[in-house]
């Protein structure tokens, strides 16, 4: 739909994850997307939901999916906001 279309032709897609989901359902989705991985940034939220062992668990299922730069956040607790900035940032430095 409409999503699709407009990440296809946007400069930057931030590929929002709740990491409480389903890794396979996430590959799916992204694979619908058929978007180059290198104008995606991988944004994992709720992380204050799940330990570390559950966030580097979906971190490794996701890895095959070619995207190079995730950050964890969490808008609960504000975790990795200033990182996700930052990397958007870098992101817009380098294009």
């Amino acid at each position: 739909g409409r999503s699709k279309k407009a990440a296809s032709s946007a400069d930057l897609v931030l590929f929002v994850v709740d990491v409480t989901s389903d890794p396979e359902a996430v590959r799916r989705e992204w694979e619908l997307l058929t978007l180059p991985s290198a104008r995606a940034i991988g944004v994992l939220t709720k992380t204050d939901l799940r330990g570390p062992d559950a966030v580097a668990f979906m971190r490794s299922a996701l890895q095959g999916l070619g995207i190079s730069r995730w950050v964890t956040t969490s808008a609960t607790t504000g975790a990795g906001l200033g990182d996700a900035v930052e990397e958007i940032v870098d992101f817009c430095k380098r294009w």
